[in-house]
Formats: C-alpha cells, structure tokens, sequence
C-alpha cells in the first residue's frame, strides 16, 4: 500500500481523535488504560496517543471516488468517503490482515456498514474497568457486550468476529477491547503494517 486509493474493503485504521470529542474520549481512553498496566508506556505515550481511534475500510477506491470508511462516532456510526489530506498522514496506520479464507475482507466491509447509525457507546468506558477489576455484574456484560451502541474498538471488533475473524481467544467477553488492544494483537497476527 503506497497511497489512499491502495486501500481495500476489510482494512483496519487507527489513528488520532482530534478536536473537543478527541479530548473527551482520550480522557475515557486514558482511564481504560488504567486497567491495561504499563501500557502507554510500553506502547509508547506517542505511539498510543495515535492509536486511541479505530474503524473498517468498508469499500475500496473506484475511479471517481476514494475508499470509504467505517467508524463509531459520537453522533453515531458512520460511513465516510476518505481523503488524503484527513487519512493519509503519518498519524494514521492501516492493518491488512491476512484472512485465512477467501472473502472473509468483504465480509468484514459488510458487517461495518451494518452498524452505521448504531448510537455511540459512552457507557462503555465507565463500565469495563470495574469489570477487569473482577465485579461480573449482568448489568456491566450487558453494556460491554451488546451491540446497539458502539464505541469505535467494539465496532472494528464485531465486525472482524461477524465475518468469522476472532482475535482474542483469551476468553474475554465481546467488546471488552479497547483500540490499543486491537492494534497490539493484529501486529502479532500474520499482516500488512503501512504507515504513510
């Protein structure tokens, strides 16, 4: 991959949040990471900064169009055309997975758009620390676990398991991830890394 248009439906982004949701969620962020011991500091403070955001390349460029993306905002999930000037700068990196079967990217690309409009998840932020911390409540799973709300690292997430794709066999409940998480276990997973 050497430009936007090289991206396909079934890549992952991660990148920065920017403006007063980027504060707001970095803050979220930082307090999930709380529970991750020690690492933004193995990460990198920096590096885990560019991190905090995730989503799914949900449709390959076209002629007259750039490749679209998939994400979990605060006003809702959303599809959006990408551009250059927003998506492709040293801030962001793209994770191609190497899917072991034969259309497993597109159906990822599907299960994203499926969840456009779903409502975004605050909930989430204050109800997985206390359950890392070993308080299992129906109420907590429900809100980590469910899919009609999303934040950004439950949305990627879903929609690689929808697609048959699971990265995490430790156990953990669904949506008990956070987007450094993801980053960290697609690196370890046979892949294509870019950077621009």
């Amino acid at each position: 991959m050497s430009s936007l248009r090289d991206l396909r439906a079934g890549d992952i982004m991660f990148g920065p949040i920017t403006g007063v949701t980027g504060a707001f969620v970095g803050a979220a962020q930082l307090a999930l990471a709380t529970v991750e011991p020690g690492l933004i500091w193995r990460q990198g403070p920096g590096e885990w900064f560019r991190k905090r955001h995730c989503g799914v390349v949900s449709r390959g460029a076209l002629p007259q169009q750039n490749p679209f993306l998939v994400q979990a905002m605060p006003g809702g999930a959303e599809e959006i055309e990408m551009t250059e000037e927003r998506h492709w700068t040293p801030e962001y990196t793209y994770i191609r997975p190497q899917y072991q079967a034969p259309a497993v990217d597109h159906a990822v690309a599907i299960a994203a758009r499926d969840f456009v409009g779903t409502p975004y998840d605050f909930l989430t932020y204050a109800a997985i620390p206390p359950y890392r911390a070993g308080v299992h409540a129906k109420a907590l799973e429900r809100i980590i676990a469910g899919t009609d709300t999303m934040m950004c690292s439950r949305l990627v997430d879903a929609s690689l398991a929808a697609a048959g794709y699971h990265l995490f066999d430790d156990g953990r409940l669904p949506g008990n991830v956070t987007p450094s998480e993801l980053f960290r276990q697609l690196r370890r997973l046979p892949s294509t890394i870019v950077q621009p």
